[in-house]
């Protein structure tokens, strides 16, 4: 049986399938991406998708070009993190095709005809599915893609906070990524413990302070003048790399959302960030 392909056909699906995904991987991630650069980089997986199934070549190589044209992209999509956005980009892509091609199979046994094989793949007699239920599929499952990544958008965005802390006249204000799993409390008044990057908190110390934040800092101690150590904090933690000591500071204020809290600011370490946010924040806070 010979199998008619329109080439046009293929192209607007693969390009809304295409687009659909991106734009999901967009709220998924909440990304800030241009409409161009989407228009463009859908444009180019739909004319891939055309020209894979109009060329013959080895499996491997195939499956090579898919991901190298999957990495193109992400990257002119979104730019950075292009291993992470191309791996969500797949499974939405997997997502979004498996859905509606249940929907399709279940249209299809609701009017009661059945489908074919063809060179062991399963295909869809030409006229056996009415336009009409085909752009309502199409209109439903877009609509539901859509609303789902704008809910999953929103659920990570209700998980991010933005904190401002101030103490002796310096601020900071940045992004912190709410976590259910930081228990941490320092132990003198048992405040909760917000771990932030080390350069984010020297920027709030006092200059005298900072060698304690630093490397080693911990043994700079003794250099320090005890009457200045009244807001450091030695905090007892344990993770997955083993126990360890995290040095933190009382700030004079954490508003967080416009709702002032008593918290604790640990130094993360020089270069650390959580998911895009610049901290990690205890849910117990928020």
């Amino acid at each position: 049986m010979d199998v008619i392909i329109y080439g046009d056909v293929l192209f607007l699906i693969n390009f809304s399938m295409d687009y659909l995904s991106l734009f999901i991987v967009s709220k998924l991630l909440h990304r800030q991406t241009a409409v161009l650069q989407m228009l463009l980089s859908a444009a180019i997986g739909a004319i891939y998708g055309v020209a894979a199934v109009v060329l013959e070549g080895s499996l491997w190589l195939g499956l090579l070009i898919n991901i190298a044209v999957s990495l193109l992209m992400c990257y002119i999509a979104f730019g950075k993190q292009l291993l992470r956005c191309t791996a969500l980009f797949y499974t939405v892509g997997f997502v979004l095709g498996g859905s509606v091609t249940a929907v399709f199979s279940l249209i299809n046994r609701m009017r009661g005809e059945g489908q074919i094989s063809v060179n062991g793949g399963v295909v869809t007699l030409p006229g056996e599915i009415p336009l009409g239920w085909m752009a309502a599929t199409a209109l439903v499952t877009g609509a539901a893609a859509v609303l789902g990544g704008r809910f999953a958008a929103l659920r990570k965005a209700a998980s991010i906070v933005k904190v401002c802390v101030s103490d002796g006249g310096r601020s900071v204000t940045f992004s912190a990524l709410t976590d259910s799993g930081n228990m941490l409390r320092e132990p003198i008044g048992g405040a909760p413990v917000i771990v932030l990057s080390s350069e984010r908190l020297m920027s709030l110390l006092p200059d005298d302070l900072r060698p304690v934040f630093g490397e080693n800092g911990i043994g700079k101690v003794d250099e320090i003048d005890i009457t200045k150590l009244r807001k450091v904090r030695f905090i007892p933690a344990e993770g997955v790399c083993g126990t360890g000591v995290m040095v933190g500071y009382m700030p004079d204020l954490v508003d967080i959302g416009g709702i002032k809290k008593t918290a604790c600011i640990a130094s993360a370490g020089p270069g650390k960030e959580f998911s895009g946010c610049e901290a990690i924040i205890p849910s117990v806070l928020v």
